[in-house]
């Protein structure tokens, strides 16, 4: 038996009262998009049968040593049970540029525990897939390598559809290695366009305007440049109230535009001066619009509808 540890990975907020972080340093191998900043996977270990004990030592060693004061860490517990699919699958992992993870809780009643071994069986025969069973409040954990996001989007919904699961909770991310490419990226992530919000709190409410100006210059300069955007029509801004006080919809944007904001030091990073004086924390969601939903396609049309859905 192996046991992998995933960690994801959240910032501490930063106010005058931080010390000094290294700006080029990731918090972990993943950015991931949405609640979590980062994921990290941690090198799996095996075991026979007679060091049960030894796991939870791991695990302890892989929570403690990991800790440094700057961000918070939730460790997945994974149990391989194919171990060499295990190496192979992180090995083959640095060849994509995306990483699916779904955590899934199970109904305890027959047809749902058929429909997850059903789900395992189809994932064991899918070299870029792989599925974990857990020690933690998720029994399930699968695991999705990508070089489209809408491809991957895709396979985490056939998974709803055929699970019916008690609860599912998906998680998008990209390789740091990808992001430091910047305007050099793979031409199927150039060639993809998204919707995307961004929920922000606000530092200072004097930073936030330059903040944006900023972020929809980047977003859109060659647009702006041959004079084909004139006004914001898309870019809105909604001040809201609950987790955030700023939800920013932005529709049809180049995946790459987007991605380069990312990498370490840029506008939406904790490492980014600007962001550091204008906001505390932004969550991401990336949307696919239904009409698209199903066909692979590489453009958003911008449309609503019913089906459409966030990672």
């Amino acid at each position: 038996m192996k046991i992998r540890v995933i960690q994801l990975i959240n910032n501490f907020f930063k106010d005058e009262n931080s010390t000094y972080v290294d700006r080029e340093k990731a918090l972990g191998t993943y950015c991931t998009f949405g609640y979590f900043d980062a994921l990290q996977v941690e090198e799996g270990r095996t075991f026979d049968g007679t060091e049960k004990n030894l796991i939870w030592d791991k695990i302890e060693e892989v929570v403690v040593g990991t800790l440094d004061g700057t961000s918070s860490r939730r460790n997945l517990i994974c149990i391989a049970e194919e171990e060499k699919k295990d190496e192979k699958f992180w090995k083959r992992a640095k060849k994509y540029p995306y990483l699916f993870i779904s955590l899934i809780r199970i109904r305890h009643d027959t047809e749902a525990m058929k429909a997850m071994l059903h789900i395992v069986d189809e994932v064991k025969a899918d070299n870029t897939a792989i599925a974990y069973y857990s020690y933690n409040h998720s029994e399930l954990v699968i695991a999705k390598l990508e070089k489209y996001y809408k491809r991957g989007m895709n396979f985490v919904l056939a998974m709803r559809q055929k699970l019916n699961a008690l609860n599912m909770y998906s998680i998008f991310s990209v390789r740091e290695e990808v992001l430091k490419a910047k305007d050099d990226l793979p031409n199927n992530i150039a060639s993809e366009k998204i919707s995307v919000r961004l929920r922000i709190m606000i530092k200072k409410d004097l930073e936030i305007e330059a903040f944006l100006q900023e972020l929809w210059e980047i977003l859109f300069k060659d647009e702006i440049k041959k004079g084909k955007i004139h006004k914001k029509e898309n870019f809105k801004k909604f001040y809201t109230l609950g987790s955030s006080d700023m939800m920013i919809e932005i529709k049809r944007v180049q995946m790459q535009k987007l991605l380069s904001c990312y990498s370490m030091g840029s506008l939406l990073t904790h490492t980014n001066e600007q962001f550091e004086k204008a906001v505390y924390n932004i969550e991401t969601e990336i949307l696919i619009r239904g009409a698209y939903i199903g066909h692979g396609k590489a453009m958003d049309n911008g449309e609503n509808s019913k089906a459409e859905t966030t990672a």
